[in-house]
C-alpha cells in the first residue's frame, strides 16, 4: 500500500503572533497539533513554514501534516482513479492520432 498525507493545519497569516513567537508557546502549540495525530503516525508529523508576499503584503504560510498507510478502501479508490486517468489519456491520444491521420 502507498502512503496518504493527512493535513492537520494549513494557514496563512499576515499579522504578528502566529505561530507563537515565544519558544515555549510554540512548543505547546506544536504539542497540541501532534496530539491530534493518531499515536502510530506521530513520528511522521511534519511542519512547513513558508514566507510569501502577495498583494496583501508579506505573510507566513504554515502547513502541518502527517503520513499514514492508505486503508484498503483508499487503495482501491486510488487504483480506480489511476485506471480511469490512464483510460482517459489513452482515449485522448487515440483521438489525436485519428485527427492527425484525418488531417494528412
Amino acid at each position: 500500500m502507498s502512503k496518504k498525507t493527512i493535513k492537520i493545519l494549513e494557514r496563512e497569516q499576515y499579522e504578528i503572533g502566529f505561530p507563537p513567537e515565544n519558544a515555549l508557546a510554540l512548543r505547546c502549540w506544536l504539542d497540541l497539533l501532534i496530539e491530534e495525530t493518531p499515536d502510530k503516525c506521530r513520528d511522521s508529523v511534519e511542519v512547513e513554514f513558508e514566507a510569501f508576499e502577495d498583494y496583501r503584503g508579506q505573510g507566513l504560510r504554515v502547513r502541518v501534516f502527517y503520513t499514514r498507510e492508505e486503508t484498503p478502501a483508499e487503495a482501491r479508490e486510488s487504483a480506480a482513479a489511476l485506471e480511469s486517468n490512464r483510460e482517459r489519456q489513452l482515449r485522448q491520444a487515440r483521438e489525436r492520432v485519428a485527427f492527425l491521420e484525418g488531417a494528412g
